[in-house]
C-alpha cells in the first residue's frame, strides 16, 4: 500500500505524463491520466494544499462570472478543458464511446431509451485498464 507521500508523488508524476500527452495531442491518454488522478485524490481525501497543487487554487475565485480563479495547478483547467473538448466532444472518446467501440456496438448513452443495465455490465466487463495504456 502506498504511503500518502508516495501517493502524492505518483499523482504529481501523472501530472507530468498528462502534460506530455497533451503536448503529443494524445487526448485519450491525457483524459485517462486526469480522471485517475482526480478520482484518487478525491477518494483519498487529500489535504486542500495538495489538491490546490494538483488542480489549482479554486479559492482565489472572486465569485463573479469572470473566471478569476488562478489556473496554477499541475493539471491546469485550461488543459483539462482542451482535453475534454478534443477527446470527448470532437473525437467521441468518452467512456461510453470507447466501451461501445471495444464491443463493436453503436455508441449508447445512459439517457438513451434503449440503454439497459446489461449493456452497462458488459461494458464494465470489457474494460481492461492497465498502467501501460497511460503512455
Amino acid at each position: 500500500m502506498l504511503s500518502e507521500a508516495k501517493m502524492i508523488q505518483k499523482l504529481e508524476e501523472y501530472g507530468v505524463r498528462f502534460r506530455a500527452a497533451v503536448d503529443r495531442k494524445d487526448w485519450g491518454v491525457a483524459h485517462n491520466l486526469y480522471n485517475i488522478a482526480h478520482e484518487v485524490a478525491v477518494f483519498a481525501e487529500l489535504d486542500d494544499t495538495v489538491l490546490k497543487k494538483l488542480f489549482g487554487d479554486w479559492d482565489s475565485d472572486d465569485g463573479t462570472d469572470t473566471k478569476t480563479a488562478l489556473d496554477n495547478g499541475i493539471f491546469t483547467r485550461a488543459e483539462v478543458a482542451e482535453v475534454n473538448l478534443q477527446c470527448c466532444i470532437k473525437r467521441n472518446m468518452a467512456y461510453e464511446d470507447m466501451e461501445c467501440h471495444r464491443l463493436g456496438k453503436p455508441v449508447m448513452y445512459y439517457g438513451d431509451v434503449d440503454y439497459c443495465a446489461r449493456c452497462r455490465d458488459k461494458k464494465r466487463a470489457a474494460r481492461r485498464w492497465s498502467d501501460s495504456m497511460l503512455g
